[in-house]
């Protein structure tokens, strides 16, 4: 009798570890862009991942809040706007957010030099804009 509680727990565990392998990790992508968010989904989808994307708004945080996700790819900027640094800077100080991984996707190089101690020193990658494919997928393992 007892090997089969063992063999059961052991089936359990097999089969909770299988589902969370096989479960869709979530990533929303927050661009003003709607070419890049479509760019972003045909890219990561078929990858097995559960895209989510968002035009850029400083509501950002409570998007991120609902929906949970695993990662967040955030454009720093909207026109002429660094809104997406407003949205860093709140994902880091509110405790839901907190932990949540994070790749900035942007074409401020300048900025972003000028604070990539910063950024890297919060856990937070920096993808370049222009990026080719392979790069945003390496990112992309590298936080999970």
């Amino acid at each position: 009798m007892e090997w089969h509680c063992a063999g059961r727990q052991a089936v359990t565990v097999i089969s909770l570890v299988n589902q969370h392998m096989t479960a869709k990790r979530t990533i929303l992508v927050v661009d003003d862009s709607a070419e890049i968010l479509a760019l972003f989904r045909d890219l990561l989808e078929p990858e097995r991942f559960r895209v989510l994307v968002s035009a850029h708004t400083l509501r950002q945080l409570d998007t991120i809040i609902a929906e949970k996700p695993d990662l967040v790819i955030l454009d720093l900027t909207v026109g002429r706007e660094f809104t997406g640094w407003q949205t860093l800077q709140m994902m880091r100080m509110h405790p839901a957010t907190a932990k949540i991984a994070v790749i900035v996707c942007t074409a401020e190089l300048q900025r972003v030099s000028a604070t990539q101690g910063c950024l890297t020193e919060h856990g937070v990658s920096v993808l370049r804009k222009p990026f080719a494919a392979p790069q945003l997928l390496a990112q992309v393992r590298i936080a999970f």
